[in-house]
Parts: structure tokens; sequence; C-alpha cells
């Protein structure tokens, strides 16, 4: 009955119906296999990357070691530590991609728990040009969204984790939202939006915490084009 739940494409329910026998955490394997195609897809499209003007400050100021106010310090520091896997925009756009591939995967992942054919549409999704066409942009807002989708996401994955790794999580989830606001530091505003999360889901039954699938977690995936924008 899976596939008529999902409401997709038919070959997105053949493959559903056929991965709906096997257990939840076998389902995650092909999922992280698909992010990792994706993400190799992804440099072969667009690396090294487009080094905006902004970013090409960014990174003489890197090269220099200066640390100004005009862009953030932090972007700068980062630049110089991962500057020598590959030099110039090339280690920037594999962080970026990273974090963004990364990010769909956690929540694909999450989704796979409960859905196959959803945790499919959720990489599906990633594909979508408004936000993948903007993995190419060398741009502190890039870096910016990457991160705190990547917060957002480890955070959906955590709402049925035990205490310990609950928490250990959600810590670093909030040092992903601090790291965000240290790279922009008017995104300060936001902030009070994505913090509550850490503790909301924490307050659900299980069983609304198993409500809280697929709906949920799109507006994870549309935090990084948003806050680009």
């Amino acid at each position: 009955m899976l596939h008529r739940r999902i409401g997709t494409a038919p070959f997105l329910s053949v493959i559903a119906r056929a991965l709906s026998q096997y257990p939840a955490f076998v389902l995650m394997a092909p999922v992280f296999m698909m992010a990792c195609a994706a993400f190799a897809l992804t440099i072969l499209f667009f690396f090294p990357g487009y080094l905006t003007r902004d970013a090409s400050f960014v990174h003489s100021y890197a090269q220099e070691w200066y640390l100004g106010d005009w862009q953030s310090p932090l972007m700068t520091i980062l630049w110089r530590l991962i500057d020598p896997i590959s030099p110039g925009s090339g280690s920037i756009f594999l962080l970026i991609a990273t974090l963004y591939w990364l990010s769909f995967a956690i929540i694909a992942g999450a989704v796979a728990r409960r859905s196959a054919g959803r945790a499919i549409v959720v990489l599906l999704l990633a594909l979508a040009p408004p936000a993948f066409m903007l993995l190419a942009m060398i741009w502190r807002d890039i870096l910016f969204g990457t991160v705190w989708l990547l917060a957002a996401a480890i955070i959906y994955f955590a709402t049925d984790r035990t205490r310990p790794l609950g928490w250990a999580v959600r810590a670093l989830a909030l040092a992903l939202v601090g790291f965000g606001v240290l790279l922009r530091p008017n995104a300060i505003i936001a902030a009070p939006l994505l913090v509550p999360m850490l503790h909301g889901l924490r307050a659900l039954s299980g069983n609304e915490r198993r409500s809280y699938s697929f709906p949920h977690c799109l507006p994870a995936m549309g935090s990084f084009t948003s806050s680009t924008t």
C-alpha cells in the first residue's frame, strides 16, 4: 500500500513497493549512495565554481591573512584553512557541495525510515534548479545557507533519537546556527526562528514525531534557497 500513499510518478511507486519489504536501516544505504552520486554529478557540472567579485576579495584576504570587517573574518579563516585542498574557488565549492548533499542525505535517510518513495522525492527536490544551480556560486550567502540547512537536517533526523544522542546532535545544530550567524551577522534576526526547533520537537510524543515527516521537512529544504535570496 506504500505506493498508493506516495502519489508520485509510476516508476517511483514501483521502486517504493519493491523497497518497502526491507528494514529502514537497509533503505538508508541506497539513499546515501544516491546522494553521493548527486554530489559527484555536482562536481562534474560545476567544479570549481564561479568566483563572484565579493568572494574574490575574501580569497585575497585569506591569502594575505587579513581580517577586516567588510567581509566575514570567519569565512576568511575558513578559506585559509581549506584552501590547500583545492587552491582558489575549488576548496569552498567542495565544502558547499558537501554540506548541501550531506544535508539532503540526512533528511532523506530520516524519511526513509517511514517511506522509501518519499526519500527518493527528497533527493529529487535537491536537484530543483532554484537551489541546485546556486551551488555553482562561490558566495558567502551560499555557504551560510548550506550551514543552516545542515543544522535543520540534523535536528529533523534526531527527533526520535535517544536522549544522550539527541542532545549531542542538538548541540551540534546549535553550533552550526552560531557558525552561520558569524558568517552573516545580520542572520541573528532569523536565528530565533530556527533555535526553538532544538527543543520544540523534543516535547512531541512518539506518534507526533512520526507524523512530523515529509511535509514538515520542506522548510528545512527551503531554508537554503530562502537564505540566499
